[in-house]
């Protein structure tokens, strides 16, 4: 029969054992979400020059962080990317980080988009889905944006042309 003291000496080293694995296993969940969360720099993402725009991809498919939900990217709306068309695209959400001389005209369609919006810093701008648009700007003016989409596909002008049947 075992000691009293060889029990006691087994049940702390058991105790340390679970606390030491219990501490490990805390550690590793600890990783993993850190693991989880990308942190992106702006300046360290690849700029795409697109018609109208540069594009830097933060979030979504074919970005610095993959997602198959949702789609979150930088865009420049300058004169060094050429004027952009009207267009309409999903639903987006649009934050101006800061602008010159930029705002969106907006309409029913493609050749009338009457209602002329300028922008500012810190202005959000909601568009419903297919919702016609277009981003100008005055000499010397610019845009800096961050585009917010639920989605991953058919969301670029782009995209829909290239998958559609048309």
């Amino acid at each position: 029969m075992k000691s009293i003291l060889e029990l006691l000496a087994r049940n702390v080293l058991n105790a340390r054992s679970d606390a030491r694995r219990g501490a490990e296993r805390r550690k590793k969940n600890t990783e993993e979400r850190i693991k989880s969360m990308r942190v992106l720099l702006k300046e360290n993402i690849d700029k795409d020059c697109l018609p109208g725009r540069v594009i830097q991809r933060a979030v979504g498919k074919d970005s610095a962080s993959e997602s198959l939900k949702m789609t979150v990217s930088f865009a420049r709306y300058s004169a060094a990317s050429g004027p952009m068309e009207p267009h309409r695209h999903a639903e987006e959400v649009v934050y101006i980080i800061d602008a010159k001389d930029g705002w969106v005209r907006k309409g029913p369609g493609k050749d009338l988009l009457n209602e002329k919006v300028m922008l500012g810093k810190d202005t959000v701008l909601h568009f419903e889905e297919l919702e016609w648009h277009v981003f100008e700007y005055g000499p010397g003016g610019y845009i800096d944006a961050l585009c917010i989409y639920g989605q991953v596909d058919n969301i670029r002008p782009e995209d829909i042309l290239k998958n559609s049947s048309c």
